[in-house]
């Protein structure tokens, strides 16, 4: 039995028992892509209704960067911070 987790190797014995030929055979589709400036609350919501962990940033039909859950989390204290600072200061 081969256990996988993310973030591990893979092991050779597992690669080698990979029976699907292509990327297209276990992508998923359609993607969902956000642009530079959806904002976190957007982000959020895409993540959680779409039960995905990543999602690509794009411009112009190209990828710029990707967003992943981990980012979100790290980001979410510095924008409530702001805003607390902004409401503060109105």
């Amino acid at each position: 039995m081969t256990i996988l987790a993310e973030g591990e190797d893979l092991s050779p014995d597992f690669l080698a028992s990979l029976n699907y030929p292509t990327a297209r055979d276990i992508m998923s589709a359609p993607v969902i892509t956000v642009h530079e400036e959806t904002t976190l609350k957007e982000l959020a919501r895409l993540l959680t209704t779409h039960r995905i962990k990543r999602v690509p940033v794009v411009r112009d039909a190209g990828i710029v960067g990707i967003v992943s859950r981990a980012d979100l989390v790290r980001a979410l204290p510095v924008s409530l911070n702001k805003s607390v600072a902004e409401a503060r200061a109105r």
